[in-house]
């Protein structure tokens, strides 16, 4: 392909998802303290060993700060949207890798679990803090969306 042909072309590429940007998500962080203490599951099969709601209502989504997860194997926590229904689970590993936070979900409602493997080393879920976005306008920066 000639050079003259390529650059129109690169920069048609780069143009293309600059035109679905929006405005940065604004949002608040609300202390939220929450504490399990150490749970364990007296159980013969896998259950839910504790469960509580995180609300902050009238916000488009949440994310949540975890003080400490403490999530020895055969354990994991299930994080639901109540909006959508969306749901991310994290072990230990993950727990890291998210280095202690929940992805972004829809809604103002979430539903936290804690699951434990029949015989599993007791668990403990600290929550600190909720991100919550506030309601965003119609307008991305590039003009209203048609």
């Amino acid at each position: 392909m000639h050079t003259a042909l390529r650059l129109p072309l690169v920069l048609t590429l780069l143009a293309a998802p600059a035109a679905a940007q929006t405005a940065p998500a604004q949002h608040v962080v609300l202390d939220h303290p929450h504490d399990t203490g150490w749970v364990v599951n007296t159980g013969s099969k896998a259950d839910i060993v504790d469960s509580f709601t995180v609300e902050a209502k009238g916000h488009d989504w949440l994310r949540l700060d975890f003080a400490a997860l403490e999530l020895p194997r055969g354990t994991e926590v299930w994080i639901t949207s109540w909006k959508d229904g969306d749901v991310q689970v994290l072990d230990a590993h993950s727990a890291r890798d998210w280095q202690n936070t929940s992805c972004y979900l829809n809604g103002d409602t979430l539903q936290v679990e804690l699951w434990a493997a029949a015989g599993a080393p007791p668990a403990r879920i600290q929550l600190e803090r909720v991100e919550a976005g506030l309601p965003q306008p119609q307008n991305s920066i590039c003009g209203p969306k048609i």
